[in-house]
């Protein structure tokens, strides 16, 4: 079952959804790429918050 912590380490502001799905993809493990697809899902999810 996998856990989130929410958004450890990151700045303020409302990504918590992005944190989850990004602490979800973390829990499946995965490669080098996988992570930073994941990271550049965070990322990207993070800048739609921002531009709205």
């Amino acid at each position: 079952m996998m856990k989130s912590d929410g958004c450890t380490c990151f700045f303020d502001g409302n990504w918590r959804p992005c944190c989850v799905g990004h602490d979800y993809d973390y829990s499946d493990g995965g490669s080098l790429k996988d992570k930073i697809l994941a990271d550049w899902k965070l990322a990207k999810c993070v800048a739609m918050k921002r531009a709205r």
